[in-house]
């Protein structure tokens, strides 16, 4: 049996389904995915309003605004 996480830090779902919460964070302007470089397609996603901490993610060029 699953059990959530009552802080709400982790957040499971479908992200292929646009009414899963998971799949709306994931389009977070916040949102950033590590070792995506390295085509493994990562399906973890992390937050941070941080832009440092952001940066540190492999798709954070791809979000920038130039």
């Amino acid at each position: 049996m699953c059990e959530i996480c009552p802080s709400g830090a982790i957040t499971f779902g479908d992200l292929n389904n646009p009414e899963h919460k998971v799949h709306q964070l994931s389009k977070d302007p916040n949102a950033f995915r590590l070792l995506e470089k390295l085509g493994l397609d990562p399906q973890v996603y992390y937050m941070s309003k941080r832009e440092w901490v952001r940066k540190q993610g492999d798709n954070y060029a791809a979000k920038a605004k130039h």
